[in-house]
């Protein structure tokens, strides 16, 4: 697991931001992988809105992120595996990766700045052999 400092409230909301990129940007990559009316990108759609639908609130993220707790932990506990490998794990594509000059710009062009707080900057580590698309 990946240890994060304590954050102001202004950075827990940078990495709430964050990590739904890192979750969404982990969904994008996975469905890549099949055939959007297969069975297996049905499940994967199935498993992000069941992470989505399960997230915590906006104020028990940025209160555990505030006093450093984990985060993961505030999703139910058969999903926590998989939310803390996605949030400590980069997005094999740089247009999903939240920490990729790519990602940066693409926002910028959309009209948001998109900076992250140093700790964040490359936070995370590259993915396994096999999940770049």
């Amino acid at each position: 697991m990946t240890e994060l400092p304590k954050m102001t409230e202004a950075q827990a909301y940078l990495y709430l931001d964050f990590v739904e990129w890192r979750l969404f940007g982990w969904n994008t990559v996975d469905r890549m992988k099949h055939h959007p009316n297969s069975n297996a990108c049905k499940a994967m759609d199935k498993r992000f809105r069941d992470t989505i639908g399960a997230q915590p609130s906006v104020n028990a993220f940025v209160g555990a992120a505030m006093t450093g707790e984990p985060v993961h932990l505030l999703w139910p506990e058969h999903l926590q595996d998989e939310v803390e490998r996605q949030i400590n794990t980069k997005v094999p594509r740089a247009a999903s990766e939240p920490t990729s000059e790519e990602f940066a710009i693409g926002m910028s062009e959309g009209g948001r700045d998109w900076v992250l707080p140093e700790f964040l900057v490359n936070h995370g580590c590259e993915p396994a052999e096999g999940t770049a698309s």
